[in-house]
């Protein structure tokens, strides 16, 4: 299967209400020590999961059972805010 390479952008240029964002996981979070199963991201926040970062390494799609850190970069998809 191949892509062309700013499909991500496109996708998202039609559906201008979402955007792809990155945000750092802080100490105070409650995602902090749950898998990603547990924390339950999309339901509690809208956020579709695209990938994580972790000690310079990206891990796309990551499996279910990976476990949030604090300092973690959550790479996802949701709505804009509203202001």
């Amino acid at each position: 299967m191949v892509m062309k390479p700013c499909f991500v952008q496109d996708v998202l240029a039609e559906h201008r209400e979402r955007e792809m964002r990155e945000v750092r996981v802080r100490h105070e979070s409650q995602f902090v020590g749950k898998t990603i199963l547990e924390a339950d991201m999309h339901e509690k926040t809208g956020i579709v999961m695209v990938g994580i970062g972790k000690q310079g390494k990206l891990t796309i799609d990551p499996p279910r059972d990976f476990v949030i850190e604090a300092g973690d970069i959550i790479l996802g998809i949701g709505k804009k805010k509203m202001n």
